[in-house]
């Protein structure tokens, strides 16, 4: 069975902690894919640790949606709704981190 490719958006403190390491733990189910934050020093060193080439590190959620990935792991510092949002409509399977959102319209939306 061929593992499922994750795009983890948000690299922070729970990326590192949580999900990372066990993505790492269950790799004959899952690839760590390709990673997106904020911060090009965070990407190029957790991209380094993960095996996760340039070209799959990306500073813009919505480009790791249109890339090649299975399902995304949200967890940004900020609003989740944007990126789950886009990775719903790019057709990938979503895992969202809470706070799922701040307001009862971005619920809907989501």
């Amino acid at each position: 069975m061929p593992r499922l490719k994750i795009g983890i958006i948000g690299c922070g403190a729970i990326a590192q902690i949580q999900h990372l390491p066990h993505l790492q733990l269950r790799d004959d189910l899952f690839a760590i894919h390709a990673l997106c934050d904020l911060s090009r020093g965070l990407l190029d060193a957790l991209g380094a640790v993960h095996r996760v080439p340039p070209e799959r590190r990306f500073l813009d959620y919505r480009e790791l949606v249109q890339s090649d990935v299975d399902a995304v792991i949200v967890c940004p510092a900020g609003s989740h709704a944007p990126s789950s949002i886009a990775a719903a409509q790019a057709g990938k399977h979503v895992f969202v981190e809470k706070p799922m959102c701040y307001t009862v319209p971005e619920a809907e939306a989501m």
